[in-house]
């Protein structure tokens, strides 16, 4: 048995440089398209996560309207503050906006809008920076701002 194993092996013959490089092109056009998808999908976690924190800011700051509009605030007297920062009241229009920089990093602005009675259109923007502008995440609701019914109806 041993002797067919050894005269089997002293039979074989290498494989010539043309079969290895045969071998390694058609390896290479196999791998080369995969790895372009390993590229294109880290881009996409890239974008996704930016798209992310910018959504958690935008999450953040509704939370924080949300919760300034509980107890007795008065919307239609003039400027209100939120995390620090005052309002520009137009007062023709019933609605306030807030613009500010979050962790440097974002610019945030909130558009309050009295619709009727005590409610309260409610929008937040994030954007990249507050030079280009370029809109990072977007939130929006319908918020009934408490005491607000006894600034329409004195």
């Amino acid at each position: 048995m041993f002797m067919r194993i050894r005269q089997s092996v002293s039979c074989q013959r290498g494989k010539t440089l043309i079969e290895i490089l045969a071998s390694i092109v058609i390896l290479s056009i196999i791998v080369i398209p995969l790895l372009g998808f390993f590229v294109q999908s880290q881009k996409t976690v890239q974008v996704s996560g930016e798209i992310i924190d910018a959504t958690y800011v935008a999450q953040l700051f509704m939370e924080e309207t949300i919760q300034h509009s509980k107890g007795n605030n008065l919307f239609l007297s003039g400027p209100i503050t939120i995390k620090g920062y005052g309002s520009q009241f137009d007062s023709a229009n019933k609605q306030h906006t807030l613009e500010f920089t979050e962790e440097n990093r974002y610019f945030v602005t909130i558009n309050l809008k009295h619709k009727n009675s005590n409610l309260v259109q409610v929008l937040v923007k994030v954007f990249e920076d507050n030079v280009d502008l370029k809109l990072e995440a977007q939130m929006e609701s319908i918020v009934v701002w408490e005491g607000l019914e006894n600034e329409t109806n004195p």
